[in-house]
């Protein structure tokens, strides 16, 4: 099967410099290490299905009497040294899996009897012993709403969120707890386990890590064009500075207008910016080709202030919770003769009141009414919809 990721990814003309199979334990084990789940990436979302076939793959292990071995999947990660010489990795694909891996090996390091085994599960795989710094102890580090709960699971043995997380973790208990087969067995099956891992070098632009996670999604990964909009801005930064953009503007984004609608605020704010209507399923293409089109004027951390700024009026839209009462009544007209299309082209003149302060409030106002007017006519006419987005797109580049 890694042959046929290598041959699909070489197609697709993607460099990968180092990829080589490893065990999985001396994969997460071996020296200090971290790995950071990126930001930009789903939060843990294995369902019992999946941690159930994982643990009959090892339960398998053991039944033909270790001599079988099972490949659990490919691993894609940015390696760099961090603080205090760490080895650093940010996992762009398995993060699911090795979560699961994690999980497993708390729930043995609880279960099993032997002291030794105890030990070394903690000290090589759980945590980093004898760190000084909090932030680097354990090694796994999940996006940030599964941080917590992760934390308090591995020190505290705390299983009182109600998240994947915890779920997938009594789970693996039940699960260990009804085999045939002891801990101690099934923590020696875990040495049968392989992976292949693409190792890719930070700043290297033969391994971009965006065509990586890009091509990994084509073949398999269930993105929305939304998921793929957040990890073409935050993924090419640093660790770090992942983190304060998605805290600063991306969270901020998802509050106002929920992740749900984020491709369809992006498409409606590509038509106010172009004039033209993306397909629903190439609104990331259409971003990404506006971005390149535009990056002389703003880098990803300005799209993201601008996004920002945009998904508060979207909101508006979508919930009529804008500071004028007044307003707010219009744009419940609009939800009532349910419109949408008009949406691009009152982002428009949003755009020009309160970002320019080009319109008044009150001339704002007699705008929406124009609208409202010319919708509702149509509509006692006769007339069908499906030109709207057209007319609309076209008065929003007039306007420009």
């Amino acid at each position: 099967s890694e042959i046929r990721f290598f041959k699909s990814h070489r197609k697709k003309g993607i460099q990968l410099m180092e990829a080589r199979k490893i065990k999985l334990l001396e994969f997460i084990g071996n020296g200090k290490k971290t790995f950071n789940i990126p930001v930009y990436q789903r939060n843990y979302d294995w369902k019992e299905k999946q941690c159930q076939k994982l643990f009959e793959d090892i339960e398998n292990i053991i039944k033909f009497d270790y001599k079988i071995e099972h490949f659990l999947g490919t691993v894609v990660f940015v390696s760099s040294k961090s603080e205090m010489n760490f080895n650093e990795y940010i996992l762009i694909d398995g993060q699911q899996r090795i979560t699961s891996i994690m999980l497993l090996l708390k729930v043995l390091h609880e279960k099993i009897a032997n002291e030794d085994y105890k030990e070394e599960i903690w000290e090589e795989y759980l945590i980093n012993k004898r760190v000084p710094e909090e932030n680097l102890r354990i090694r796994l580090k999940p996006v940030e709403s599964d941080g917590m709960p992760y934390k308090k699971l591995i020190e505290k043995n705390d299983v009182s969120s109600d998240g994947n997380l915890c779920k997938n973790y009594k789970l693996f208990e039940k699960l260990i707890e009804e085999s045939n087969y002891s801990a101690e067995e099934i923590y020696k099956s875990l040495d049968k386990i392989e992976l292949v891992y693409i190792q890719l070098e930070k700043g290297k632009k033969s391994e971009n890590p965006q065509m990586i996670f890009e091509s990994l999604n084509s073949t398999g990964l269930s993105l929305t064009q939304g998921d793929l909009i957040r990890n073409y801005l935050l993924m090419n930064h640093e660790y770090e500075k992942q983190k304060e953009l998605y805290k600063n503007f991306w969270l901020k984004i998802e509050k106002n207008i929920t992740n749900e609608k984020i491709s369809d605020f992006v498409r409606d704010y590509l038509t106010m910016k172009n004039g033209s209507i993306s397909n629903k399923d190439k609104v990331y293409d259409d971003f990404k080709k506006y971005i390149k089109q535009n990056n002389e004027n703003m880098d990803e951390e300005g799209i993201l202030e601008e996004l920002k700024t945009y998904s508060e009026y979207y909101s508006w839209f979508l919930n009529g919770d804008s500071p004028n009462e007044k307003i707010n009544q219009k744009l419940e007209e609009f939800r009532y003769l349910r419109n949408t299309t008009v949406y691009p082209l009152i982002l428009s003149v949003f755009e020009d009141t309160y970002s320019y302060k080009n319109i008044t409030e009150n001339e704002l106002l007699d705008i929406l009414d124009l609208l409202i007017s010319y919708i509702f006519r149509r509509s006692v006419c006769g007339y069908t919809t499906n030109s709207l987005n057209k007319i609309f797109a076209s008065i929003v580049i007039s306007l420009k």
